[in-house]
């Protein structure tokens, strides 16, 4: 039975042959996954800003904002567990910037 089993493991998780379509789109994935990443990151700068230059946080949830950061915190934490580099720096940024989310709806809010 193990046997089996190993046998459906290595051929379900074989790597993709060279040249074909599945290569390109994990290169293609790969290519794009830090820009989008970094895109997604920017796009919480205004909030960041709404909050600690004009000192205005009103309707944001600090608790959200904390589960938000934990999350986040889990992802970096799956990410250094598989050696997932590209998931371990875009979360760990979001792990910061959802604290100060969170930091700032606590005491703007």
């Amino acid at each position: 039975m193990q046997e089996v089993l190993h046998h459906r493991t290595k051929r379900t998780h074989a790597p993709p042959l060279p040249g074909s379509w599945r290569e390109a789109w994990v290169r293609a994935i790969d290519i794009v996954v830090y820009p989008v990443g970094f895109l997604g990151i920017a796009a919480a700068l205004p909030q960041l800003t709404e909050i600690w230059v004009n000192h205005n946080a009103g309707g944001l949830s600090p608790i959200s904002w904390a589960l938000w950061a934990l999350i986040s915190l889990m992802w970096v934490a799956y990410g250094i567990a598989h050696r997932i580099h590209v998931t371990v720096v875009i979360n760990a940024i979001w792990f910061f910037l959802n604290c100060a989310v969170a930091v700032g709806a606590q005491l703007y809010g």
